[in-house]
This record gives C-alpha cells, structure tokens and sequence, in this order.
C-alpha cells in the first residue's frame, strides 16, 4: 500500500482528534465522584432490649434496642446489692440468623 502526504496529515488529524477526546473524557471521569468500593453500616436496633429481673435497671443511657455488636449494662435498684449472673449483654446473632444476647465473651446468654 501507498500513502499519500495528504493520507498521513488525515491520519494525523484523525489520531490528535482522538486523543483529545480520550483526555476529555478522562479529565470528565476524574471530576465526577467515584463509588467507594465498599460502605458498610452496624445494623441498628438489631436486638430488642431483654427483659429486666426483679429489682434491676439498664445503665446505658439510652435503653432502646442496640446495633448488632453494642453492650449493654445493668445493675441493681438502689438499697439492693448484686448476687450473681451476667452485669453485661452483647447484641449478636443466634444461628438461625435473628438477634440474641451474648454474654461479653460470645457464650450464650440463659435468660432465667
């Protein structure tokens, strides 16, 4: 094949015009927002409150249900003393996938 000067100048001009169409649209993709990779929240309100033995109070300080993962405390009414048994629960999940309270280390906790 023969190329002609005027082919090569029309190659040319066909190869600049392309180039600056390829900045374009990289100087277009650069200012628009990209998507993160990966955004990831607790779930919230995943474990409703448990109910509260005789004589006991929450001392978190706002007693609605907590995110997967959260704690909460308890403690005993004024003029009573602690006994026994867990002081701490953990939100997580049961094996069929709903809430449970944990106690802190993972173990199960046996609601009396």
């Amino acid at each position: 094949a023969v190329f002609t000067m005027e082919d090569v100048r029309n190659l040319k001009r066909m190869l600049e015009e392309k180039q600056l169409e390829m900045l374009d649209l990289v100087e277009q993709q650069g200012q628009q927002s990209p998507l993160p990779l990966l955004d990831c929240d607790r779930t919230p309100s995943w474990c409703p409150l448990p109910k509260l033995p005789p004589n006991s109070q929450f001392t978190t300080t706002s007693p609605t249900p907590v995110a997967l993962g959260e704690e909460i405390s308890m403690e005993c009414h004024p003029h009573y003393v602690y006994d026994l048994g867990l002081q701490t629960l953990m939100c997580g999940n049961s094996i069929n996938g709903s809430s449970q309270w944990l106690a802190p280390d993972g173990s199960q906790a046996r609601p009396e």
